[in-house]
């Protein structure tokens, strides 16, 4: 089995790499672990999909190919949907899938794919962290189309759930936080958008 802990290995590393900043160590870690999660020997291509899933969120998030990051999030949501991942795995795939649209302008099929996510998480018992960051998520697409009630709308919901649940002293708070400072800025209500920036500082 020495195939399937190399691979969890690789893949645990990977996400530690991502957490601390270290984009080009982490990417290539996970393409690694991918595809030994997929060779005959491990055959694991739920945990597959999982490692795509930060992998394309890795790609979208740094200075790397919209089209490579595209790829991973839909292998990462086929092989879920194919795999008989659950709901809330395959919400998580459409998450991905909406950041990483964002990322290339194309926000009619982010706003729905993360509208899917967040309709799959919504349903199937998702915890209210994982909810808030559907709704930051669709917030920032709102208000890259300049539509800030909706944007403002999203991230108030998002910031009232990680307060109840992560408390404001989390960086999820303050980047939620920050985001919906600056699209009240967007909206003309800079008088509001002042005091809330300060906050997330």
């Amino acid at each position: 089995d020495q195939p399937r802990v190399k691979a969890k290995l690789l893949t645990t590393l990977a996400t530690a790499y991502r957490y601390i900043g270290e984009p080009a160590k982490s990417i290539e870690l996970f393409r690694q672990g991918i595809a030994l999660q997929l060779d005959p020997r491990v055959n694991d291509p739920l945990a597959a999909a999982a490692a795509l899933s930060q992998l394309a969120v890795n790609y979208a998030n740094n200075d790397y190919s919209r089209k490579d990051a595209e790829a991973a999030a839909r292998r990462s949501l086929e092989l879920r949907q194919k795999n008989g991942a659950d709901a809330l795995d395959i919400g998580d795939a459409y998450n991905t899938l909406g950041i990483v649209l964002q990322t290339e302008d194309r926000l009619d099929e982010a706003e729905a794919a993360l509208q899917k996510g967040l309709e799959l998480r919504r349903a199937n018992g998702a915890d209210a962290s994982t909810i808030a960051s559907s709704l930051h998520n669709l917030g920032n697409v709102a208000s890259d189309r300049q539509e800030f009630d909706v944007a403002l709308a999203d991230f108030r919901e998002a910031l009232d759930l990680r307060e109840k649940t992560i408390g404001e002293r989390t960086p999820e708070y303050q980047h939620t936080l920050m985001n919906y400072g600056v699209a009240l800025g967007r909206a003309g209500k800079s008088g509001d958008a002042v005091p809330v920036l300060q906050r997330s500082l």
